[in-house]
């Protein structure tokens, strides 16, 4: 089930289906995971607390926000392999940890990260309205990991 008991997006899923969109944006838009950032901590109120932020670091962007959420189903096609290919139990560094995590990569959530990427893949899912990639520094609210 894509949503949690209390009707909110679990966050560690969340969260560990954007570090692996992350790691692997370069197989759709020409650039380092370095280039890119996600939302690391949710608190409740938070503007994203319920989706997939993604954004370029540098401000004003360098031009691959816009390709990579037009290739979001490959990115999430290639999340899904990594995910279910990996021989873990709960998530490690070859599939959603990440150095730099502002969490420490505590609480990420391996199988709804897998969960919520089935999903958006879904015909019932592909609520692209989930997915944000934005120029630029987030929100204010947004707490973005450091680095990958």
């Amino acid at each position: 089930e894509v949503a949690s008991q209390s009707g909110s997006l679990a966050r560690g899923a969340l969260h560990a289906l954007e570090h692996a969109l992350l790691t692997l944006a370069p197989l759709v838009v020409s650039c380092d995971p370095a280039d890119l950032g996600c939302q690391c901590t949710r608190r409740p109120g938070d503007t994203h607390a319920e989706r997939i932020l993604l954004f370029e670091r540098r401000a004003g962007g360098i031009g691959i926000a816009e390709p990579l959420l037009d290739g979001i189903a490959p990115l999430l096609q290639a999340s899904v392999q990594r995910l279910s290919g990996c021989g873990c139990s709960s998530g490690c560094p070859a599939c959603v940890q990440m150095p730099g995590c502002g969490e420490y990569n505590e609480g990420l959530d391996k199988h709804g990260a897998l969960t919520i990427a089935r999903w958006l893949l879904s015909p019932q899912g592909g609520d692209a309205a989930l997915v944000t990639v934005a120029r630029g520094a987030p929100a204010a609210e947004c707490t973005p990991c450091t680095s990958p």
